[in-house]
């Protein structure tokens, strides 16, 4: 068997995916698996799909669930995989006492005490995760550049009294900040054209209010610390409790040859 990629070597290839608390897999009609009842979520019953499924304990990771399910017949269990974390049909397992990731913030004069806060806070340096703190949307080819260059990374986007973070990105291995622009642009055609000029200047304004950078810091950290893949959580006024939203990969998105 060829050596595995060294991408899952790292932090994705590490992570030991379990079922959402209380779920179990049920069969729901052919070709067809359930995981939990409350939501009741569905996924294709693919070759191997069952047998990462079964062997999600918390024990196991990654990489192994991976080789587990293309044993079984699937013809890229990486890929499958992290089909079934951002579908939420898996979680990253809770980490134990000091194994949060260590990070490396990138970060705008406008977003400085976000960053700070977010060091202290975390108490974790090191480069497991890039994040980039911007004040107005990113240009995009700087976060591209990051996931050519294989590092995982998540940005953090402060802009009309919000902020969204995500999506947390382990290159070739979970959706970017592209497939992000790419699920928009179906919603709203003209995004994909809007995103091409992003960050090609910079917004006028000043640093955001305390209480929308500390809320902005605490869901960086829940992110983190549950390695939430295919998110992106935006918060402020109105939204508090943050708000959800999936990124699925895109077809046709080069992240993807990554993966290759």
């Amino acid at each position: 068997m060829a050596p595995a990629p060294p991408l899952l070597d790292g932090h994705y290839g590490l992570m030991h995916p379990v079922l959402p608390p209380g779920a179990t897999v049920l069969r729901c009609g052919p070709g067809q698996l359930q995981v939990g009842t409350t939501p009741p979520l569905r996924v294709p019953d693919l070759p191997g799909t069952a047998q990462i499924l079964r062997h999600a304990d918390g024990a196991t990771s990654a990489l192994a669930l991976a080789e587990i399910a293309e044993r079984d017949g699937a013809r890229n269990g990486r890929r499958l995989v992290s089909s079934l974390l951002s579908r939420g049909a898996l979680v990253p397992s809770v980490p134990g006492e000091g194994s949060f990731p260590g990070i490396t913030i990138a970060y705008e004069p406008l977003t400085a005490r976000f960053a700070t806060t977010l060091e202290t806070a975390a108490s974790s340096p090191g480069d497991d995760v890039t994040i980039l703190a911007s004040f107005g949307e990113p240009r995009r080819s700087a976060i591209r550049d990051l996931g050519e260059r294989g590092l995982t990374h998540l940005p953090v986007v402060f802009i009309q009294g919000c902020a969204r973070i995500g999506p947390l990105t382990h290159p070739g291995s979970s959706p970017c900040l592209d497939c992000y622009d790419a699920d928009r642009s179906r919603t709203d055609p003209a995004w994909r054209v809007v995103a091409v000029q992003l960050g090609a200047g910079r917004p006028a304004g000043g640093p955001p209010p305390r209480a929308l950078m500390l809320s902005a810091v605490g869901h960086t950290l829940e992110l983190l610390r549950l390695d939430r893949i295919g998110t992106v959580v935006t918060v402020g006024q109105g939204c508090e409790a943050g708000v959800s939203e999936p990124v699925g990969w895109d077809d046709a998105c080069p992240c993807q040859l990554l993966a290759a």
